[in-house]
């Protein structure tokens, strides 16, 4: 997760996991391409490679997730936008019915993962977490902080 604008109108917050579906792209790359060279040399088992280069480019459809959340002080509203190969979602709240953020955590076998949610009242009330999985990549408690600071000062102003 990282911020990509903070400024006392808005604040915008999101996760575009571009790494991730560019891995899983050389990964199928890679074994169509080796598929291809041990089938073209005559050879039929190179066609389970073919068939197992398929398995990453779904994993495209199932991981790769991009999430935004757009705090506006101007229209009064907070906008999460989620979008995947699939299907785009848009769904805005007002920003009164935001109380913060807060850092969930999870031990993994070696490490500790992280994930910031949101918690809401009012007609979507509950906790509502930013991303589906937990991870140790980038600044979660950063994101957090700088959700509930942003939302201090916009309730300063009004």
């Amino acid at each position: 997760m990282k911020i990509s604008r903070n400024t006392p109108e808005q604040l915008i917050v999101g996760e575009n996991p571009v790494w991730v579906a560019i891995l899983l792209v050389v990964m199928a790359l890679i074994f169509l391409g080796i598929g291809l060279a041990i089938t073209l040399s005559g050879e039929w088992f190179g066609l389970a490679f073919v068939a197992a280069s398929l398995l990453p480019f779904s994993f495209l459809f199932i991981f790769v997730r991009r999430v935004q959340l757009i705090f506006e002080a101007s229209k009064n509203t907070l906008t999460i936008q989620r979008k995947t190969l699939r299907a785009a979602t848009k769904v805005a709240h007002a920003l009164q019915d935001v109380q913060g953020a807060e850092l969930e955590t999870s031990q993994g076998d070696n490490s500790t993962l992280y994930r910031v949610t949101l918690v809401l009242t009012g007609q979507s009330a509950g906790r509502h977490p930013i991303t589906n999985a937990y991870s140790n990549v980038g600044n979660h408690q950063g994101v957090a902080n700088a959700i509930n600071a942003w939302l201090d000062s916009y309730r300063a102003q009004i």
